[in-house]
C-alpha cells in the first residue's frame, strides 16, 4: 500500500491545484479510495532527495503515475570565471571588461584574499601584454552618501593598482587607477542582487 488514502474532502481539489491539467483527456484525479500519494526524503552523501509520488486510477480504467524527484544541491557560485584571454577579448572587443571575482571587506577599499585569482588573471594580462595601458575603475552602488561613494570607489581601484604594482610587479605605467562611484551601473539598484551587480572593478583600455 502506498502511503496514505487522501482526505475525502480534499481529493477532487488538491490534484489539479499541484498538477494543472492543461489536457482534457487527462485527469490525474480519481475517488479517494482510488488514489494514493507518499512524499519522502533522502540523504545521501550530504545531498538531499526529495521524492513525490502520487498514484491514481483517475478517471479511466488504466493506473495514472505523478513522480516528482526535486535534488537539492550546494548553490554554485563564480560562475563567471575570470582569465587573462577573455579580458582581453572583452577589451578587443569592448573596450572594457569587468573583473569578476574582486571583493572588498564592506564598505572599505581592503581587498579580500579571494580577489587574489582574479588580479593574477589581469597581471597575467598586463605582462604577456606589455604595451597594452588600462584604466582600473572602481564602481559602486547607490547606497549611502554620493561623496562617501565616489571616495570609496577611487580607493578600491588604489587598491587593486598596488596589489598589481606590489605583489605582481607590474609596472604601474601601464595603469591608472579611478573612481566613478555609482555613476555607471550597469542594472538597477532598487534590488541587492542588483546593487551586487553595480559593486564592481573594471579595466579600461586606454
Amino acid at each position: 500500500m502506498l502511503g496514505k488514502k487522501l482526505d475525502n474532502g480534499n481529493y477532487r481539489k488538491w490534484p489539479d491545484i499541484v498538477y494543472p491539467v492543461t489536457n482534457r483527456f487527462v485527469k490525474l484525479r480519481g475517488k479517494s479510495e482510488n488514489q494514493r500519494y507518499l512524499a519522502a526524503k533522502i540523504e545521501k552523501n550530504n545531498q538531499q532527495v526529495f521524492v513525490s509520488l502520487y498514484v491514481s486510477l483517475g478517471w479511466y480504467p488504466y493506473t495514472v503515475v505523478q513522480l516528482d524527484i526535486i535534488e537539492i544541491k550546494k548553490m554554485e557560485s563564480d560562475l563567471i570565471i575570470v582569465n587573462s584571454e577573455t579580458l582581453k577579448n572583452d577589451l578587443n572587443e569592448n573596450g572594457h571588461a569587468t573583473v569578476h571575482g574582486i571583493y572588498f571587506d564592506t564598505d572599505k577599499a581592503t581587498l579580500k584574499s579571494e580577489s587574489i585569482p582574479a588580479i593574477k588573471e589581469v597581471a597575467k594580462l598586463l605582462k604577456e601584454n606589455p604595451n597594452l595601458k588600462i584604466y582600473i575603475v572602481g564602481h559602486t552602488d547607490n547606497t549611502g552618501k554620493f561623496s562617501h561613494n565616489m571616495d570609496l570607489s577611487q580607493k578600491r581601484s588604489k587598491s587593486v593598482m598596488k596589489e598589481l604594482t606590489t605583489n605582481f610587479k607590474i609596472n604601474s605605467k601601464q595603469l591608472s587607477a579611478y573612481g566613478v562611484g555609482p555613476l555607471a551601473p550597469v542594472t538597477s539598484n532598487n534590488t541587492e542582487q542588483g546593487r551586487a551587480k553595480n559593486r564592481r572593478v573594471e579595466i579600461i583600455k586606454q
